[in-house]
């Protein structure tokens, strides 16, 4: 075969009755499931227990987001360490109380002013700045 020549059938193709019971589906009109999905798996459900009791005992009393030009009420716990950069949900050293518009903001942008404030880590250590 030389190169620049388009590839020729020498059979014909044949349809399977999995392609055909599929083909016109849209998107949510698939085989449904006998189940559904767990948002969260039993193991981490657990840690979730104590978790509950200690972002109720933070958030007992009202007090201001923690980013120092807001004045909001804070109403999200937040992880500057998070469970991906090897964080605990359970730390109480590990979760700042921040107003709901930041904590959004933290996490859809990752702005450096949350790295330069302390509000997200990285998860190797920080090297002191001498």
């Amino acid at each position: 075969m030389k190169p620049g020549k388009p590839l020729n059938r020498r059979t014909e193709m044949k349809s399977t009755k999995a392609l055909k019971s599929h083909v016109g589906l849209k998107r949510g009109n698939g085989p449904k499931r006998k189940a559904e999905l767990k948002p969260r798996s039993p193991k981490t459900a657990k840690k979730y227990v104590p978790r509950r009791a200690l972002v109720a005992e933070l958030l007992l009393y009202p007090s201001v987001c923690e980013v120092s030009w807001c004045s909001d009420t804070a109403t999200d716990p937040h992880e500057p360490k998070t469970r991906a950069r090897g964080g605990s949900i359970l730390d109480r050293e590990n979760v700042r109380l921040i107003c709901a518009p930041h904590h959004g903001e933290i996490h859809d942008t990752e702005p450096d002013w949350a790295y330069k404030h302390g509000f997200l880590k990285h998860s190797w250590p920080e090297e002191d700045a001498a």
